[in-house]
């Protein structure tokens, strides 16, 4: 049967990952646990802006702000309450092929909580911050039970986590964002771009 995580349960794999002594929840009064708590949502939240993760992904139609806004933008939209990053605006994706935001995107802005665009709708996919546990894909929670080991590591050990963010940033996080890029949904390849004969023999009819 698939593991059902927890925050606990990630919270104890970041601490065996250390060495450290078990927690029951993250509740519980135990140092380890206090040090967890402390790092835990915000260890959780940095992940979710570094992809576009399919299983915190929704849609929303975003309601337009009275005040214009004082830019190059000709409209300003709410963002969701629960926003984390941006993935797409009215079908087109604001990601560059990289997996980061930015990079001359010319469809939109964010700025002060606001989503500024000249786009007369705003129908948005977003990442959201997704707190339920028992959504989390596999790679995911090995991911952040490593980035959050790698921050507990020297206030309840005393070694230094540079072990564990190396992990984390060469090997687990790549290889969690490579699974997940595989369940989006796929580009559509016409069959003269996936076909050598069929490309030579269009190209013929061209000439003709």
């Amino acid at each position: 049967m698939p593991v059902t995580n927890s925050e606990t349960s990630i919270a104890n794999l970041a601490l065996a990952e250390i060495s450290a002594h078990e927690i029951t929840n993250l509740a519980d009064g135990t140092e380890p646990a206090r040090w967890c708590r402390r790092f835990y949502a915000q260890s959780r939240d940095e992940m979710l802006r570094t992809h576009p993760w399919n299983f915190a992904m929704r849609r929303a139609v975003l309601a337009e702000l009275s005040t214009a806004p004082v830019s190059e933008w000709a409209r300003q939209y709410a963002l969701p309450a629960d926003f984390i990053s941006l993935y797409q605006l009215n079908g087109t994706r604001v990601w560059s092929s990289a997996g980061v935001q930015g990079g001359g995107n010319e469809l939109c802005q964010i700025e002060a909580g606001a989503l500024l665009t000249n786009a007369a709708t705003a129908s948005v996919r977003y990442v959201f911050q997704q707190t339920d546990a028992t959504k989390y894909d596999p790679l995911f929670v090995t991911a952040l039970s490593l980035l959050l080991a790698s921050k507990i590591a020297k206030p309840i050990t005393g070694n230094d986590g540079t072990p564990w963010v190396q992990r984390y940033e060469q090997i687990a996080l790549p290889r969690a964002m490579k699974y997940d890029a595989r369940e989006d949904r796929p580009h559509v390849i016409s069959p003269i771009d996936s076909s050598e004969l069929i490309r030579r023999r269009y190209a013929s009819d061209i000439r003709s």
